[in-house]
Protein backbone atom coordinates (compact mmCIF):
# COMPACT_ATOMS: atom_id res chain seq x y z
CA UNK A 1 0.00 0.00 0.00
CA UNK A 2 2.34 2.55 1.17
CA UNK A 3 5.99 2.38 0.04
CA UNK A 4 8.25 3.30 3.54
CA UNK A 5 11.32 2.90 1.32
CA UNK A 6 13.24 6.03 2.62
CA UNK A 7 12.18 7.67 6.05
CA UNK A 8 8.73 8.67 5.26
CA UNK A 9 6.33 8.83 7.85
CA UNK A 10 2.69 7.92 6.34
CA UNK A 11 0.47 10.31 8.36
CA UNK A 12 -2.03 10.58 5.61
CA UNK A 13 -3.12 7.34 3.56
CA UNK A 14 -1.69 8.66 0.15
CA UNK A 15 0.76 7.21 -2.01
CA UNK A 16 4.57 8.44 -1.45
CA UNK A 17 6.10 10.35 -4.50
CA UNK A 18 8.89 7.91 -4.76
Amino acid sequence: MLKTSKSVIPAKPRRVPW
